[in-house]
């Protein structure tokens, strides 16, 4: 935690937000940080989107944690569901962006973004 903590400071995060992050951490869950209107949800999506590892490091333990939750999650909600259901995720993207992905139909695709759907 004071790795981060430190490195926030370096970037130059809003000391309020960066002072909740290190005083009440433990009292929430990692989603509920991860969706808190603050820099978490950024400066990690960021990170993986732009393979930093330099943050990705500063946020193993988040990025953990985060993991743990979600996979006791899905182990608690998926008894609820026998079969495979369909989500969707929106990605704005620009006109040739969108162009080159309709071309490549039938094709792979590859993403880096963390999936929050």
């Amino acid at each position: 935690m004071n790795t981060l903590v430190n490195f926030c400071r370096q970037q130059n995060i809003p000391e309020i937000q960066i002072n909740s992050l290190q005083c009440t951490y433990h009292q929430q869950s990692p989603v509920w940080w991860y969706t808190k209107p603050m820099f978490l949800y950024s400066m990690l999506n960021r990170a993986l989107r732009m393979l930093d590892m330099e943050v990705m490091i500063k946020l193993g333990f988040f990025i953990r944690s985060l993991h743990l939750q979600l996979k006791q999650l899905h182990q608690e909600q998926s008894a609820n569901f026998q079969q495979a259901f369909t989500v969707y995720r929106g990605q704005e993207l620009s006109q040739q962006d969108f162009q080159n992905l309709r071309n490549s139909k039938g094709g792979l695709l590859s993403f880096n973004n963390f999936l929050s759907t």
